[in-house]
């Protein structure tokens, strides 16, 4: 056991009257203390191949939905073929050269 009386956490505000989101203060100014600028942040993943590609499906058929607005004519069903079949191709290609780079 410790003589050591537990303090109470008073919550600190900042200049403008909010709340601090750290809720400490700076034990020799009594302003509140700044986190720490040596942050460990993990290492960034690069952009998996499998989003870029389903993110230009998406673009693709939104640039066909605003196409026909527009008056353009082609048929949907094709187009819609050609472009999963070329999704395709070029997920099995990603995964392909994903797996020979990390041997």
């Amino acid at each position: 056991m410790s003589d050591s009386q537990p303090t109470a956490r008073i919550p600190v505000q900042g200049a403008d009257g909010t709340p601090d989101i750290h809720g400490t203060t700076s034990a020799d100014t009594g302003a509140p203390a700044t986190p720490s600028t040596e942050r460990k942040d993990p290492a960034r993943r690069p952009h998996r191949p499998g989003t870029i590609i389903w993110g230009l499906v998406v673009a693709v058929i939104g640039a066909g939905i605003l196409a026909r607005a527009l008056g353009a004519e082609f048929d949907n069903d094709l187009a819609l073929i050609v472009l999963l079949g070329a999704a395709g191709v070029a997920l099995l290609l990603a995964s392909i050269f994903s797996a020979v780079s990390r041997r």
